[in-house]
This record gives C-alpha cells, structure tokens and sequence, in this order.
C-alpha cells in the first residue's frame, strides 16, 4: 500500500512538471513576466537573443500594432502586413520567417486581424 502511494505520488510530480512546463512553451526568459491593469507583454526571440517590451494596451491594438509600437521603442526596423517581412534586420525567407504566438497558441491568421487584450502575451519567434 505504501509503495502504491509513493507510486501515485511521484507519478504526479512528473505530470506537474511536464504540464507546467508545457504551459510555457514556446520557451522565453520572460513567461512569469507580471503583468499589471492594462498591460500586455511582446516578446522577441531572434535565436540568439531576447528583447521584452511590456506597457498598456489600447482597444483595438493588434499584434501588428505593438509591434509597430515596440520597433519605434526599440529603434528597430519592422516591416509586415499579414504576416511578418522583416523584424530587427531579420527577413522571412526560405529558410526562417517570424512566428507569433499569442498566449501561447500559434497565430495562424492575419496579424493585423490579431486583437490583444490586457494580460495578453504575445511572442514572436525567428526560426
């Protein structure tokens, strides 16, 4: 009886850490980023390194908008329509383009469509 309870125990230790660790994926230094009021979070992962922004949400942004907020911050070239051309020097091409994901999940429509709402985390990824 006991060794079934050391079982069941552990067994779900395992399933908490891959469930939490699976919350976060696509992985980033900032998922526990605290988010406050209004706030929403973009994250930028270019492969080789991070950049945060982090600041109130307007109704009606868009994915497409913050980032076009984020380059003017940031002071870097961003260039899309419904996807992304080219972020920080970096192009989509044959061989990488720019995912996003918003809370998450893949955004496989419009960015421009894409509404952000307060405590909505966006991360856009080259690979």
């Amino acid at each position: 009886m006991l060794i079934s309870i050391a079982v069941v125990i552990i067994l779900a230790a395992v399933f908490l850490l891959y469930w939490s660790g699976s919350q976060l994926q696509p992985k980033s230094k900032y998922a526990n980023e605290v988010l406050v009021g209004n706030e929403a979070l973009l994250v930028i992962n270019n492969g080789a390194s991070e950049r945060m922004f982090k600041g109130g949400v307007a109704d009606g942004a868009t994915v497409t908008d913050i980032l076009q907020a984020a380059s003017l911050a940031g002071k870097f070239d961003f260039s899309a329509d419904s996807e992304i051309h080219s972020l920080d020097g970096l192009p989509a091409n044959g061989n990488k383009k720019w995912q996003c994901y918003l809370n998450n999940q893949l955004i496989k429509d419009d960015l421009s469509k894409e509404t952000i709402h307060p405590q909505d985390r966006v991360l856009c990824e080259y690979k």
